[in-house]
């Protein structure tokens, strides 16, 4: 097995997308640089598709990257292009499962659909919610058919920390596992409570993480005028204590900083690591 660090990503057409840097200050330690291997950077397709709903007019496009023949989990990555562009998820991904340090898995990146969408489907909306455990894996699988019915991960950043997490409650056997960073659990956290006490998280894990620089409050927030009554803090926290009292597992990690991509960036690997962990 390779022990190099960095992919060259290929989209269908041809483009490409340049390996990234992952060696910084906040990596982990012993985290390799990918420009030390430029000879052993290989390429990875990224299959573009548009993925419709069953039940309403709605489609998103999205990224596949296709995992092995064996049977094996999927990731589905919310925000998909702030995780491939700003996050840069793929070579982490890349490096832990070459590495064997987590199982092989196929990814497919979701994309947001633009500001306004972000702030209708990841504020716990149900349809899509049943859009990304029905549509979306059913998609996958058709694509992949070695891919497993269920036992598989969900991850969202700010907005879509908290529609991954709210995905999980409603389909924990489908979704077992949920990285939420930065969640926006401020969005009706007495909504978000009750549906963790109907629907118990028994099993589920949770990564939470915020930041301790993410206090503010009584915040609009554009396009729509989102409203934000309680910091990410106070969010995550009460998220955090709900999760854990109604059966979750969950991580709750606070990294010194702000709502921003490198502290997301950061903590992804030991998330995944922690996640998908096996004991």
């Amino acid at each position: 097995m390779g022990t190099h660090c960095g992919v060259k990503f290929i989209n269908v057409d041809g483009s490409k997308w340049k390996a990234t840097r992952l060696l910084d200050r906040s990596a982990p330690s012993g985290w390799a640089d990918p420009s030390e291997h430029p000879d052993k950077m290989e390429p990875v397709l990224a299959e573009e598709m548009s993925i419709k709903s069953t039940e309403r007019e709605y489609a998103r496009s999205a990224w596949l990257i296709e995992g092995p023949k064996t049977d094996h989990s999927l990731c589905v990555l919310l925000d998909g292009e702030l995780y491939r562009d700003s996050v840069h998820a793929l070579p982490i991904f890349s490096t832990l499962m070459q590495r064997g340090s987590i199982p092989p898995m196929t990814l497919v990146l979701v994309s947001h659909g633009g500001a306004a969408a972000r702030h209708s489907d990841y504020v716990c909306d149900p349809q899509f919610a049943r859009f990304i455990a029905e549509d979306v894996v059913s998609r996958a699988r058709a694509r992949v058919p070695s891919l497993a019915a269920e036992r598989h991960l969900i991850c969202g950043v700010s907005l879509s920390g908290l529609a991954a997490a709210h995905i999980a409650l409603l389909y924990p056997t489908r979704f077992p596992a949920a990285l939420c960073q930065s969640g926006s659990f401020w969005v009706e956290p007495d909504a978000f409570a009750q549906l963790a006490q109907q629907r118990p998280p028994v099993k589920t894990r949770f990564w939470l993480s915020v930041g301790d620089e993410e206090t503010d409050a009584n915040v609009s927030h554009p396009p729509t005028g989102l409203f934000q009554g309680i910091s990410q803090i106070a969010g995550v926290e009460r998220a955090r204590a709900v999760l854990e009292e109604n059966g979750g597992e969950v991580n709750c990690h606070r990294y010194r900083g702000g709502h921003t991509f490198e502290h997301w960036r950061a903590e992804f690997s030991d998330a995944l690591l922690w996640l998908l962990r096996t004991e």
